[in-house]
């Protein structure tokens, strides 16, 4: 056992990091068959996802900034000033990539993947643009594809433009559909048509092909056939529904599952995942047994625990960690997941003797 301290201002905290895959406490859950967890997910266009698990992009709900925010794991390149030098992809996000990449997900989701280097989510963000394409932001986008899909997981890459929501510091007028402020962003400039298919449309084009020769073969399908999936979640910018708003939603974990028992019905040829709240096996198993959703979407659970789809496939467990976390404080729950990123993509997982969670702090 390893105990770092660390001091910020005044305050003293004890860090405990295992240094193995064992985890000191888990949200207690009843014993559960998982094996419809294991099972996989066939898409429209005839490829099939091995197992039910999704790693998705990121959300919180950041007080400070008064928005949700889209949790990237902001570790590519940024410069201030030259675009060029925005976006490419870093050895510790390939690292990060690397423990999700061995965790044994039907399918890895990327954080965001932007179009436009001066309209981001964040700094830090993944951008294939015109402008840093070169030979090292290539190489570098292929080795991450190849340590996502290392257990046979589709990859995703997910593309984004910022638009209306790109940070004041970024771009304080961003371009976007209309000119229509949002709250604690800049003002937006809107965008004529002919702008739309050459600031927008071509953009998107180019960033999806990049993706496609680096490795991101899923990219093509999407193209070729249409909607394979949705995954639904909830909330706007302005307000957040990353909340439990009753006690009898808190139970059943998935903060949106009302919401998706209703809208399921509308997709007969569409898979569905449920992303938001899950952190045991049968509150997952339940879900899917009462036709609420095909998949199960993690994303803050998996920051602590990288592999945990492949423990619960293995029976090595029934839950997530439990990180001492109040499940209600988004605020908290972005730092310590930006925390957790950093610290998984400090080294590749042939450094780590395989055990995935090794250096991450669990426990706050």
């Amino acid at each position: 056992m390893i105990v770092r301290i660390i001091n910020r201002a005044t305050i003293v905290k004890l860090v405990v990091v295992m240094p193995t895959n064992s985890i000191h406490s888990r949200i207690p859950a009843e014993k559960t068959d998982v094996s419809v967890l294991g099972q996989s997910l066939k898409f429209r266009n005839g490829r099939a996802a091995q197992n039910r698990f999704l790693k998705v992009r990121f959300h919180c709900f950041t007080m400070i900034e008064l928005f949700q925010a889209a949790l990237s794991e902001r570790l590519a390149s940024y410069d201030t000033k030259d675009l060029s030098k925005r976006g490419v992809i870093s050895q510790r996000l390939v690292n990060v990539y690397d423990k999700w990449g061995n965790g044994k997900y039907g399918i890895v989701l990327t954080g965001n993947v932007h179009v436009d280097p001066e309209h981001l989510e964040s700094p830090g963000n993944i951008v294939f643009n015109k402008q840093n394409d070169c030979q090292q932001s290539r190489e570098m986008a292929s080795k991450l594809a190849n340590a996502s899909k290392q257990d046979g997981g589709l990859v995703i890459a997910q593309i984004s433009h910022g638009g209306r929501q790109t940070p004041y510091h970024v771009n304080p007028h961003p371009y976007s559909c209309s000119d229509i402020q949002l709250a604690n962003f800049g003002k937006p400039i809107a965008l004529s048509e002919e702008q739309i298919k050459t600031d927008v449309v071509d953009k998107f084009l180019f960033t999806a092909k990049f993706a496609s020769e680096q490795g991101w073969r899923f990219t093509d399908y999407v193209f070729k056939c249409g909607f394979d999936f949705v995954e639904l979640s909830g909330g706007t910018y302005e307000q957040s529904a990353f909340m439990h708003k009753r006690e009898s939603t808190r139970k059943r974990e998935a903060f949106f599952l009302e919401f998706a028992e209703q809208l399921r019905p509308c997709f007969e040829k569409t898979v569905v995942y449920l992303t938001g709240g899950f952190r045991t096996a049968p509150a997952m198993v339940r879900a899917i047994a009462d036709k609420a959703t095909d998949g199960i979407g993690l994303g803050r659970p998996i920051t602590a625990e990288p592999d945990l789809p492949a423990k619960i496939l293995r029976g090595e467990c029934l839950s997530a960690p439990d990180t001492k976390l109040d499940p209600d404080n988004f605020q908290l729950a972005l730092q310590a997941c930006l925390l957790q990123m950093a610290q998984m993509g400090k080294h590749p997982l042939s450094e780590l003797r395989r055990c995935v969670c090794i250096c991450i702090s669990l426990h706050f």
